[in-house]
């Protein structure tokens, strides 16, 4: 069953078995959907063994919330992407530039997220690529840029790195641009 709740899309599943099928069988699956005793399920690949030891983090829907919402004591710069889209494919190289050029600056951890493969709860992603940095110390709040439509060259790259300026300077210590 696929039920879509808030703008988010989610799965829930019902596997009877339908030699035995009985209605009774489905009005038992509506009513535990409905006082949301079933929870949905979200694709996730396996985590990475070596995610820990990159500067960019591979993040899978598993250990998603470690690495962006639990981890208070840094930012959290997640690149979500889908393998399909060209546009998320011409912005990882700067991406992948970016984290490797900061990859000294241990307040900020880099991200990617597989959205053909990965699924998280009440992470809705409506475009690729989109780029979202959550505030360390307030994982609850995070900064959007949505990528669709535009062209990735070194004015992208240097607009990120100007992010980070401001995002690290002791005064200012959170990005005051909505867009790149």
């Amino acid at each position: 069953m696929i039920a879509t709740h808030r703008g988010f899309q989610r799965r829930y599943f019902f596997n009877p078995d339908f030699d035995s099928l009985t209605t009774q069988d489905i009005a038992t699956f509506i009513t535990a959907y409905s006082n949301g005793s079933i929870k949905p399920f979200f694709a996730s690949e396996e985590p990475l063994e070596d995610s820990q030891q990159r500067h960019i983090k591979y993040i899978v829907g598993k250990d998603h919330h470690r690495w962006v919402t639990q981890d208070n004591d840094r930012y959290s710069m997640v690149l979500y992407y889908s393998g399909r889209c060209a546009q998320s494919a011409a912005l990882m190289p700067l991406f992948t530039d970016l984290a490797h050029e900061l990859a000294a600056d241990h307040s900020i951890m880099f991200g990617l997220f597989n959205v053909d493969e990965n699924e998280v709860d009440n992470v809705k992603i409506t475009v690729t690529p989109t780029l979202r940095i959550w505030k360390k110390g307030e994982k609850d709040h995070w900064t959007q840029f949505n990528f669709s439509g535009q062209k990735y060259d070194a004015d992208t790259l240097q607009a990120l790195r100007d992010w980070h300026k401001l995002s690290t300077d002791e005064e200012n210590d959170y990005p005051v641009r909505d867009e790149l």
